[in-house]
């Protein structure tokens, strides 16, 4: 398993702090864009300067499509907004017709 994070770009702390401001700018957008919904936002949270390859692609696509498998069991009502696929890593942002709370639980 340790093989998965000697493959990539590394990335500094500088470009992982740039991506979050990117990501809280996208948030906030979305949350204005769809101020009736809940935005669920997925990244992996990945250790040391590799944050994407080829093996954490495909970590990420069987979690989100594990993930999407248990949203549909409670609603049709969502909706992907985008996919970032960044040598930063990978993150899904979804908006769904659902509670807050009732989305943290599941």
């Amino acid at each position: 398993m340790v093989a998965i994070f000697q493959t990539g770009q590394p990335q500094t702390i500088t470009d992982v702090l740039d991506n979050r401001d990117a990501r809280v700018a996208l948030q906030q957008q979305l949350l204005k864009q769809y101020p009736m919904q809940t935005l669920i936002a997925i990244k992996l949270n990945i250790p040391g300067p590799i944050k994407n390859n080829d093996q954490l692609r495909r970590l990420f696509s069987a979690g989100i499509n594990r993930f999407y498998d248990q949203l549909k069991a409670q609603t049709r009502h969502f909706q992907t907004v985008t996919q970032w696929d960044k040598p930063t890593g990978n993150e899904l942002f979804i908006v769904v017709e659902l509670d807050p709370t009732a989305v943290k639980k599941n």
